[in-house]
């Protein structure tokens, strides 16, 4: 679905295990993919997410999609190579989760 945000908007959803995701059906704009879709996990707060650090506060996993057919690719993902669409996921953990939330 198209998530509206403070810069405009990005497709994407959140997943039933709290994860949120966004499309890059391109897979060559992961930066900004990955930057909607944390930003969006942290309730919009800018500074909040990019207070955050990898591995601490969140886990992350880019995966190979095809919109056509609907599926994912269990190929490792190498960033930017043959322009495969990407959904690129953002979970947040422990602490972050509750300071989202208050």
């Amino acid at each position: 679905m198209e998530i509206s945000t403070e810069l405009g908007f990005f497709s994407g959803g959140v997943c039933n295990c709290g994860a949120v995701y966004a499309y890059d059906p391109t897979g060559k704009n992961l930066g900004e993919t990955f930057m909607d879709a944390l930003v969006y996990a942290c309730g919009g707060d800018w500074d909040l997410a990019l207070s955050l650090n990898r591995g601490v506060n969140y886990d992350e996993r880019v995966i190979n999609y095809n919109f056509r057919t609907h599926t994912v690719s269990p190929k490792r993902v190498v960033y930017g190579l043959r322009g495969e669409s990407k959904l690129f996921f953002v979970k947040l953990k422990g602490k972050i989760i509750k300071k989202v939330n208050e």
